[in-house]
């Protein structure tokens, strides 16, 4: 196993005073070899906070009593005196950096994290994080003239550029199902065209098989699913509240072929139209 790491004390431990300010006690690097495992178990935790970085491979982390796997390009999040028991199991290569740090005064720095939240959580792949965080650990080393000072400005980084990747995930994630959601509220006003689908995907500049995945994960249905759904839904309220026939409803609902219209109703609501007409008049 290749480990490094880097103390404001010489010792491991969190017996800091309650100070205020932001402060980096420790920070540290392990990577695992095939055949290596590791276990951390800190039922009552400990008293400042923690985050790890899953650089590669995977961990194994007890979150809300059960064991999850968190794999590379994710953080998780301890604050003080919360359960930490994890492991990083042989064969999965893992590479994790991890920070022990503390202050009162860290709402916009630590603001991704509330107590009813997920501990974990995704963030943008990028090398700012292990660049900074090997800098701390030197820091911590070597302890040169304003080490500390560095350290804790780095540490603050470090944690602003999780929040901001996190934040803009989270409005990424807003942004897509709007878009989503745009889709849904034109098909229902333009639902005689025959839009095909790819139209859709090139509007918001998505492959179409991103686009027909990502419209299947909001609605539970194809685009091609979607369309027919509203369009009988159209056809059963022309059915039963007006007296076009069932010509005139097919055309309306987008269906030239009015043969199709009744055999893809009957698919759809087991009756023809003409007989679920009469069924609800």
């Amino acid at each position: 196993m290749i480990s490094f790491s880097g103390y404001l004390n010489d010792l491991d431990n969190d017996s800091y005073e309650g100070d205020e300010r932001f402060c980096v006690h420790s920070c540290g690097y392990y990577k695992l070899s095939k055949n290596e495992h590791l276990h951390t178990r800190r039922p009552e935790g400990r008293r400042d906070w923690q985050v790890l970085y899953v650089l590669s491979g995977q961990g194994v982390f007890q979150v809300n009593g059960r064991d999850r796997l968190v794999g590379a390009g994710h953080i998780v999040i301890y604050p003080p005196c919360s359960s930490q028991v994890y492991h990083y199991r042989p064969g999965d290569l893992t590479e994790v950096y991890w920070m022990h740090f503390s202050g009162g005064k860290m709402p916009s720095i630590v603001s991704f994290y509330t107590p009813s939240a997920d501990p974990v959580f995704p963030v943008t792949v990028s090398n700012e994080y292990e660049v900074l965080l090997q800098k701390i650990i030197r820091e911590l080393q070597l302890k040169r003239k304003f080490y500390l000072d560095l350290a804790n400005r780095m540490g603050e980084e470090l944690l602003m550029l999780i929040a901001r990747s996190i934040a803009e995930q989270h409005q990424s994630g807003r942004s897509h199902n709007q878009r989503m959601e745009d889709v849904m509220e034109y098909m229902h006003t333009h639902f005689q065209e025959n839009i095909p689908v790819k139209s859709y995907a090139g509007r918001y500049n998505m492959s179409l098989s991103w686009f027909i995945r990502s419209f299947r994960e909001q609605t539970g249905m194809s685009p091609q699913q979607y369309l027919i759904h509203i369009r009988l839904m159209k056809a059963r309220e022309l059915l039963e509240g007006t007296d076009y026939n069932v010509a005139e409803v097919s055309r309306l609902c987008g269906y030239e072929n009015p043969l199709y219209f009744s055999r893809l109703f009957k698919i759809h609501l087991g009756v023809s139209p003409a007989v679920y007409r009469k069924q609800n008049k």
